[in-house]
């Protein structure tokens, strides 16, 4: 598998710093979960870097929601022991 870029890094450290998760937020941004709305200026990585994380094994969906296009990741953990 290849090697995980400097953005996969930093995602990975930000869920670890936020309880291990990171969660979907409008405009298919992923950022900390937060009770008042999301705000942009906050970081934030885009759903390509968590795919290709959790392709990768390092993430795992933990949370759907049903749209309707069909139902859709709106959290990911990180997998115990890895990272």
């Amino acid at each position: 598998m290849s090697k995980l870029s400097l953005t996969m890094h930093r995602c990975l450290s930000f869920a670890r710093a936020n309880g291990g998760t990171i969660h979907r937020h409008a405009g298919a941004r992923w950022a900390q979960e937060l009770k008042q709305g999301w705000n942009p200026l906050h970081e934030q990585f885009g759903t390509s870097t968590v795919e290709a994380l959790v392709q990768r094994g390092e993430l795992e969906y933990c949370e759907w929601k049903d749209g309707r296009r069909g139902r859709f990741p709106i959290a990911a953990r990180l997998i115990g022991g890895k990272s």
